[in-house]
């Protein structure tokens, strides 16, 4: 049971949670592997390539800027495919073209029966993507329907 829900569940947080002596490969490699996933070098490269970070894949990630490592981040959830993904705050760090491919990467997660659940001060990016919504004040959960997000 507890690989099942390894398998199913992806958080990609606030925090990069990787590791500054490694490379973005050999990243990508060990945070699928916790998953009970392994990949070949062609399929790692593939993400890596997907989320517009291939050509830096041998880097080690304190070469990485911030926007670069939440790349490799939403890289482990193309291959990794969950069906439940976390997000924290998913478009900090990310230009406009990060912000669409993370769109992108949600909206893919949604087709395939997966489902997202997101915190996010930036309501105007999330509208292209979510179904419903909230905003959580003073403790109290307003609930908004996807007209009321835009």
């Amino acid at each position: 049971e507890k690989d099942l829900v390894r398998q199913s569940l992806m958080v990609i947080a606030h925090g990069s949670h990787l590791y500054d002596e490694l490379n973005g490969f050999e990243n990508l490699q060990f945070a699928l592997a916790l998953r009970g996933q392994a990949f070949d070098p062609k399929t790692l490269k593939y993400g890596l390539d997907r989320v517009g970070i291939g050509a830096f894949g041998d880097l080690k990630i304190r070469q990485y800027s911030a926007g670069m490592k939440k790349r490799l981040a939403l890289a482990k959830v193309v291959i990794g495919k969950p069906k439940l993904l976390l997000l924290d705050e998913p478009y900090n760090a990310l230009d406009e073209a990060g912000v669409t491919m993370t769109n992108l990467i949600i909206q893919q997660t949604l087709a395939r029966e997966g489902a997202v659940l997101m915190t996010t001060h930036d309501r105007d990016k999330a509208a292209h993507v979510a179904t419903r919504g909230g905003i959580l004040q003073s403790g109290h959960l307003q609930h908004l329907t996807r007209e009321q997000l835009t």
